[in-house]
């Protein structure tokens, strides 16, 4: 490539640059004559006649090379891809060109190898090419090396992936879950083609990833949760069974009472008055009376300490389950539900019994007191002693 231009401040810095570089020869020619470069001022307008080698060049960062192909070859730029660089026969300058196709598959590529290096055990660079290490089951070789031909195809996945590694939350678990899908995918491929193969399955890799993460993370909240769930347990059966418990020392009062009554209810004198024997009979039922109200309304304060505690731990395994993808998650919590359940109905049917020998207790009570206080003990015999010559004549 050769051509005339005039020079200015701007394109002489530049061209400056590249003599010192060595790009290009530190003579000029002005006119017909070849001058010295450094001769030349920076302010001055002359016209100079340039020719530049069609062959690849660089200063620092900033490169020219005939196509994206010789850039590759290059080595150094497989995996950190120059700050600016020229391909002439793509005719892009990037930046600040827009990449064409294969370009931008080029700098997603330096990316998905820059990203692939901090997550590696070691590197190794022996030869002049990157080898990633990655320690899993076993030793998988990864070397970073790759042509033209891969980037015919869109790299897809990168973003996904790129967004879970970067982030913070659980990054050695992160890790730990990327070399395993490494292996998974690389591990029977030859080593050479390593790279190509994760290239072409670069997707279906991330979604792996994502997969796999996504489910340690929701075991990762079981685990929190399970130990929230087992000490919750024990609170939710130590309440139910302490809804019964509570009223065992009291429970002593309904055969304390169903004997005082059996016992000191006396009978009515057959003549005289019987004054003294209603009086004690009166306070003895009184008793059985008061006793047995209060059961009834502390079986009834358990029995609505057993409702909210039912609602309370069956909103809050809601709330757990909700929480929770898995179905086998989702069991768990069931499991433990189901059981405070079956204790709840246990406890019920223990305070069913309690209620129903605290009313037969008053019926008795209440039964025997009206039999003494009428006087009904002659009839009564008299009624049975029919019933049982009716029946067994």
């Amino acid at each position: 490539m050769e051509g005339d231009l005039a020079l200015s401040p701007d394109l002489h810095d530049a061209l400056d640059l590249l003599i010192r570089g060595g790009a290009l020869d530190d003579t000029v020619q002005v006119g017909r004559a070849q001058r010295d470069w450094a001769a030349l001022s920076r302010d001055s307008a002359e016209v100079i006649h340039l020719t530049l080698p069609l062959v690849d060049w660089g200063v620092g960062d900033h490169v020219v090379y005939r196509n994206l192909g010789a850039l590759i070859d290059r080595g150094q730029f497989l995996t950190a891809a120059p700050k600016t660089f020229y391909l002439i026969d793509e005719d892009v300058i990037v930046p600040p060109d827009a990449p064409d196709f294969r370009v931008s598959n080029y700098l997603q590529v330096v990316a998905l190898a820059a990203l692939l290096t901090e997550q590696a055990d070691h590197e190794d660079h022996a030869g002049g090419r990157l080898r990633l290490i990655f320690l899993h089951k076993v030793s998988l070789a990864l070397p970073i090396v790759y042509g033209t031909e891969a980037l015919a195809e869109p790299i897809e996945g990168l973003k996904t992936l790129r967004e879970l590694l970067t982030s913070s939350e659980h990054r050695e678990q992160k890790r730990s879950i990327l070399k395993a899908v490494l292996h998974d995918l690389l591990v029977g491929e030859k080593e050479a083609n390593r790279f190509h193969r994760l290239l072409r399955h670069l997707k279906e890799l991330s979604q792996t990833f994502r997969e796999r993460y996504q489910l340690f993370v929701c075991e990762f909240d079981f685990e929190e949760v399970r130990e929230e769930l087992e000490e919750k347990q024990r609170d939710y059966l130590g309440r139910l069974n302490g809804a019964f418990t509570d009223l065992g020392a009291k429970l002593l009062s309904i055969p304390a009472a169903f004997y005082l009554a059996v016992t000191k209810m006396e009978l009515l004198p057959a003549t005289g008055s019987g004054f003294e024997a209603v009086v004690l009979n009166s306070v003895v039922t009184l008793a059985v009376i008061t006793v047995s109200v209060y059961m009834l309304m502390l079986i009834n304060s358990q029995q609505h300490t057993l409702t909210a505690t039912s609602e309370e731990y069956t909103s809050l395994f809601a709330r757990w389950r909700e929480r929770l993808k898995f179905p086998e998650q989702q069991e768990g919590i069931d499991r433990i539900r189901a059981a405070l359940n079956r204790r709840r109905r246990r406890v019920r049917a223990y305070l069913a019994i309690t209620t129903a020998s605290v009313l037969g207790t008053l019926a008795i009570t209440l039964a025997l007191y009206l039999v003494r206080l009428f006087r009904w003990e002659s009839a009564i015999w008299d009624a049975l002693r029919a019933l049982k010559s009716g029946v067994l004549p």
